[in-house]
């Protein structure tokens, strides 16, 4: 396949992934990463590759090897493949040999790290000289519809960063009990969701921060994609920059990271 035929090839799939009903996120961004990066007889790491499903479109698009990375007990046990393997081990501190895979991608896993300083450092040096890094982290722990809860928590902006674990359960239940919407949140998720063992709860210039500072790599992209100023919600944003919380913080939807390596 030519470069152009496979730049055409992802720009097709960039489309589909988003077209359908439910947006499949992932599709988007493993088709973005691959724009200007070739995979043939390339060794892919995937860091939060949890039950390994962010394995399988590597694959697809004709990595050489894949390997998977996350904690998780059930770490691949939704995908096999004789290129696949995986190793149940924190981003923080991987077993890999210095610059041992061409191309390292991650999605929606940072923001469950404790410290992305350590798992950029690491990525960036299990990376191959002149291979290429992709990472992606959304939603991050100040965004307005909190860790991973989704819309159904837009009729209280901020709950997590503004009531307490028990606080929040209260309100929840308490909407249910009115015949709200409260999606799939009970009280085991939203204890979950606010442990700090789940979500690492650091703000988002952490995360462009990290990255600033890592050595012998070539930064494409270290930028926070940022909603619209609501005017609406002005008087929360305010009380939460009372506590800390820049506007920036509160706004940031995702961090993407793009790099080369040297």
């Amino acid at each position: 396949m030519s470069n152009q035929e496979w730049n055409l090839d992802r720009e097709r799939g960039m489309e589909n992934a988003l077209s359908g009903a439910e947006p499949d996120y992932l599709g988007y961004h493993v088709n973005l990463s691959l724009l200007d990066f070739n995979l043939a007889g390339k060794r892919v790491l995937v860091v939060g590759c949890n039950r390994g499903g962010d394995c399988r479109p590597f694959i697809d698009l004709g990595a050489e090897a894949v390997v998977g990375l996350d904690i998780m007990d059930e770490i691949g046990v939704d995908f096999s493949h004789d290129r696949v393997s995986y190793i149940k081990e924190t981003a923080e501190k991987m077993s890999f040999f210095n610059e041992e895979f061409d191309f390292v991608f991650s999605f929606a896993t940072l923001e469950h790290v404790p410290d992305v300083g350590s798992a950029f450092k690491e990525i960036a040096r299990v990376t191959k000289t002149g291979g290429k890094i992709y990472t992606v982290a959304s939603p991050l722990w100040c965004n307005r519809q909190g860790p991973h809860w989704g819309s159904v928590m837009n009729f209280e902006p901020w709950i997590h960063l503004r009531f307490g674990v028990e606080e929040i359960v209260q309100i929840v239940e308490k909407r249910r009990l009115q015949g709200l919407d409260v999606g799939g949140m009970n009280v085991h998720s939203i204890r979950y969701l606010m442990d700090t063992k789940s979500m690492n709860q650091l703000k988002s210039s952490v995360y462009v921060d990290s990255c600033a500072t890592l050595q012998g790599i070539t930064i494409e992209r270290n930028e926070l994609q940022v909603e619209p100023y609501p005017g609406e919600l002005g008087d929360v944003i305010k009380e939460l920059e009372s506590l800390g919380y820049s506007e920036k913080d509160l706004l940031a939807m995702t961090h993407v990271f793009i790099a080369r390596k040297l």
